[in-house]
């Protein structure tokens, strides 16, 4: 019976230690000079007529009509329909504004570079999920260290970000 004690306290020491080395910063998805990959695929938003935001203050997704401003909330991390909201004009028009000629940029990552990197686990919750017809593009979403996050091309990703935590953290100024 102590033989089988040691050896179990052996096996958990081991799987305790696995993923403590550390990962070069060449090794992350990034060029030589930490940069992220040069060459994108870019599609339009103009087709997304959905922006679905996690609202994790309350719990719940937030459905935006990027047309109508209408809000409606799924509660219980999205699996009953709870409130329906009506975004001010003011603010709806300042994320038309940013959509207006927006794209969305997803990394080109040469798949001869993943054979030899090694990641670290990581993950980052999208800050805001484009839908159109079952297609999303997950906004600013990591799934390891060495993933670049798809996201808007240029300054709109930052300022689509901070419009949507505005959002989320003053929704009842937001609405009507």
């Amino acid at each position: 019976m102590k033989k089988y004690a040691i050896l179990g306290v052996m096996v958990l020491l081991t799987l305790s230690f696995q993923n403590c080395g550390k990962v070069n910063q060449g090794d992350m998805g990034n060029d030589a000079n930490g940069n992220p990959p040069a060459q994108y695929n870019k599609y339009s938003t103009a087709d997304y007529s959905t922006l679905s935001l996690w609202d994790y203050a309350r719990y719940q997704y937030l459905d935006l009509d990027l047309q109508s401003g209408q809000i409606v909330a799924f509660e219980e991390a999205g699996q009953v329909r709870g409130k329906t909201y009506q975004l001010k004009a003011d603010v709806l028009a300042e994320a038309q504004q940013i959509m207006a000629g927006a794209e969305i940029c997803e990394p080109v990552i040469n798949s001869t570079d993943i054979e030899n990197r090694v990641c670290t686990m990581n993950y980052r919750y999208p800050y805001a999920i484009l839908v159109q017809q079952g297609d999303e593009a997950r906004l600013g979403e990591i799934t390891s260290g060495c993933d670049v996050p798809v996201d808007l091309c240029g300054d709109k990703a930052q300022k689509l970000h901070q419009w949507v935590t505005n959002i989320v953290d003053h929704l009842d100024t937001v609405v009507q």
